[in-house]
């Protein structure tokens, strides 16, 4: 059920949206003429599927045997990426204006990119704990303010107790003379 699309096998393999994918499967396939061209001139195409999940490898339909051939990326330093993140490198090499065919660049855009996706992931994590942790002082803050301020009531009115002991005339003890 995955996605199709016919190509030729040439030399350097099978392109595919500026990646090239290659395997010995292909070798008998190379440069194959099609068979209804009556003038032998057009090259016979090839049917393949590639997973849009995981668009480092593709899979060749083998028109003999019927089966299918697992067709690495012929840099095979590239990692599975997805068709949606393989669009972003491309975007990416576009905006730096670099080769958007060259296999060792895409390599290396791909490594940058996820790079810079960990970075931010990591500085996103920094910068949650640290609002959380501003939360967390403001809480504390707040309940010492309301505990003192619970406190300074407390305080003041037993200061107005006191302070009405003191506001009150005494009298001499009688017995004292």
């Amino acid at each position: 059920f995955l996605p199709e699309f016919e190509a030729t096998i040439q030399r350097t393999g099978v392109q595919k949206d500026n990646l090239f994918y290659f395997a010995d499967c292909l070798r008998q396939w190379v440069n194959s003429i099609d068979p209804e061209d009556n003038n032998r001139k057009r090259k016979r195409k090839f049917l393949f599927k590639r997973d849009p999940r995981d668009i480092s490898q593709i899979w060749f339909y083998e028109p003999f045997s019927n089966t299918y051939f697992k067709v690495p990326t012929a840099k095979r330093e590239i990692p599975p990426i997805s068709l949606f993140e393989y669009k972003q490198v491309q975007n990416y090499l576009k905006s730096e204006r670099q080769d958007v065919q060259n296999q060792d660049e895409i390599y290396m855009a791909i490594l940058h990119l996820r790079e810079q996706l960990n970075q931010a992931r990591s500085l996103t994590r920094k910068q949650r704990r640290s609002n959380q942790r501003k939360k967390e002082n403001e809480k504390a803050i707040t309940q010492l303010s309301e505990q003192n301020q619970s406190k300074k009531a407390v305080v003041s009115e037993s200061l107005q107790t006191s302070d009405d002991l003191w506001n009150t005339p005494l009298t001499a003890f009688d017995d004292l003379r």
